[in-house]
Formats: structure tokens, sequence, C-alpha cells
């Protein structure tokens, strides 16, 4: 399952994006890899892309920037899969395991969560709750070597 990095496993693993989602990545017996990012660094990340994306191609009236950023990138999922087995690679190791694929990079390291917009998606605490989450995964699950991981890709 990929929510960071996405566009470089999408391209490594040359997969239709649109056939990947969270409820088939929990039902697949397969074992399971999760790219591990900060919340708050991935909602920063949603909004530079889209900042840095409208430079290039500016937004037409049908363009839901709520849409884009906070439910299709920087949605809280990690309590959806707290309770699954998987080992972890760390956003800012994914380098290592994986070639960045050619597309807009934000390199975006706030973990400062300061002027939230209020969405319909999700609210600050569920991001916070997210943060928390996140933490308990650095510190519970295993994280794949990039050995490990070639061995198994």
């Amino acid at each position: 399952m990929t929510k960071c990095g996405h566009v470089s496993m999408i391209k490594h693993f040359d997969v239709d994006p649109a056939g990947s989602n969270l409820d088939r990545w929990i039902s697949n017996p397969s074992q399971k890899i999760v790219v591990l990012r900060h919340p708050i660094e991935r909602l920063h990340s949603a909004i530079a892309y889209f900042e840095e994306l409208h430079k290039i191609f500016p937004p037409n009236e049908d363009f839901d920037y709520d849409l884009a950023v906070y439910y299709g990138h920087s949605m809280p999922y990690m309590s959806k899969i707290k309770d699954q087995t998987f080992r972890i690679i760390r956003f800012e190791d994914l380098s290592l395991y994986i070639d960045k694929a050619p597309h807009i990079i934000t390199n975006t390291i706030n973990r400062k969560l300061e002027n939230f917009k209020e969405n319909i998606y999700y609210t600050r605490e569920d991001l916070l709750e997210e943060v928390d989450i996140y933490h308990s995964f650095l510190q519970n699950k295993t994280i794949i070597t990039p050995e490990e991981w070639k061995e198994l890709t």
C-alpha cells in the first residue's frame, strides 16, 4: 500500500493506481509493507505538491482542492491498519529501496500543525491521533531492510 512515495512505487512496479486501495490491501494475503511518513509532513507535502502543480497547470473550475489535498493525499489511514501485521519503510529512506520517479518532489519536512484548514474529510484531532499512531508504528513495527526488500521484489 502506498500513501507515501506512491508515484515512485507505481512507476517501480508498473501498476495501475486505480487498482489499489486500502480495503484491497487489507484483504490481500501477501506480506505487507507500509511506506511510513509523518502525517503532518504528508499534509504539508500535499499542499506543496498542488501549489507546484498549479504553477504548471492552472486549476479549472472543476478542480476540488480540498478533495485532492485532504482526501486524496493526506487523509488519515493508520487507525484502519493498526491491527494489521506489516513491516515498514521509513519515507525518508525510500530512495534506499527504489528509485524516485521523475515528478514533482516536495521534500517537505515540516511537522508543525499551524493554520490547520478545516475540511469535511477529517479534523485536526483526527490528524493528531494519526501522529500518535505513527509514533506507535515506529516503536512497534519492524523496518524491512533494503536487502530484504530487494529479495522480495
